[in-house]
């Protein structure tokens, strides 16, 4: 509930935008997340460092790979 209540916020109050490095802000997805040993999550190299608002980038990611989990 508490995830589909800050997505219909997106957009409403914008967050400071600021650079966010995309391979390490997934990497620290990947390591809350804590996947099982027999999972293997692939992050691709060189992912670009963006000016953005990291709250809503990790909860996508979180999202999205823990659904994959």
């Amino acid at each position: 509930m508490d995830g589909l209540l800050q997505y219909s916020r997106v957009g409403r109050a914008p967050g400071a935008a600021e650079p966010v490095d995309v391979g390490a802000l997934v990497e620290d997805v990947v390591d809350l997340l804590a996947p099982p040993p027999e999972a293997e999550v692939s992050i691709a190299p060189d992912l670009p460092t963006i000016v953005t608002d990291p709250l809503p980038l990790r909860q996508v990611f979180q999202n999205l790979i823990g659904n994959a989990l």
